[in-house]
């Protein structure tokens, strides 16, 4: 890894870069949560989380797809999984996939008593990485129908058809939220000359 992390320091560590990718402002993330992103092949070409290029997170995810609508047991399906040979992560490790896989949409995450946490209310949710004594199940998210978010984009002249291709959700997105400030600023200029 690109941070120094021990058994000492795991959960802190951890928990410090789950918490600032929990805030939601995924386009602003300080550089050691970059570094240790790209570390874990979590980061493309413009600094923006993405799973894409990462075997651990696609093989979390194809685990997680495996029992279909059944739920997937994190300590028995996927920490034993990953301690094993070739890999040997840490549950710590996998749990901070977890948290980043969830910020972007990808899974749910359930706790003991069918608490859910989700993209939704992952920032109100989730504190720090000892919540996975009781985070116990994951689940993949459901797909969304994308047919407004398409037709918001093309309206505003992006290419709205990009955010049903997943690997390009994340570029399209950031491409909304640039169109956006730029029609923000032309509104403020506007109001500045009335």
């Amino acid at each position: 890894y690109t941070v120094m992390i021990s058994s000492q320091n795991s959960i802190e560590t951890l928990s410090s870069f789950s918490r600032e990718i929990c805030r939601g402002d995924l386009t602003n993330l300080g550089k050691s949560v970059q570094s240790f992103l790209n570390g874990l092949s979590l980061l493309n070409s413009q600094n923006f989380p993405d799973y894409s290029e990462s075997k651990i997170a696609l093989k979390i995810i194809e685990i997680i797809q495996s029992k279909k609508n059944k739920l997937t047991d994190i300590n028995k399906d996927l920490h034993k999984y990953f301690e094993k040979e070739p890999f040997g992560i840490e549950p710590e490790v996998i749990n901070f996939y977890l948290i980043l896989l969830t910020a972007i949409g990808k899974i749910i995450l359930k706790a003991r008593g069918g608490d859910k946490i989700d993209l939704n209310n992952l920032k109100e949710k989730f504190r720090n990485m000892a919540q996975f004594e009781t985070i116990n199940y994951a689940q993949l998210h459901q797909n969304l129908s994308y047919d407004f978010a398409e037709r918001l984009l093309n309206t505003i002249g992006l290419s709205g058809a990009m955010i049903r291709i997943e690997r390009n959700r994340m570029e399209i997105f950031k491409q909304y939220k640039e169109k956006i400030y730029s029609f923000k600023k032309v509104v403020a200029d506007t109001s500045e000359i009335i």
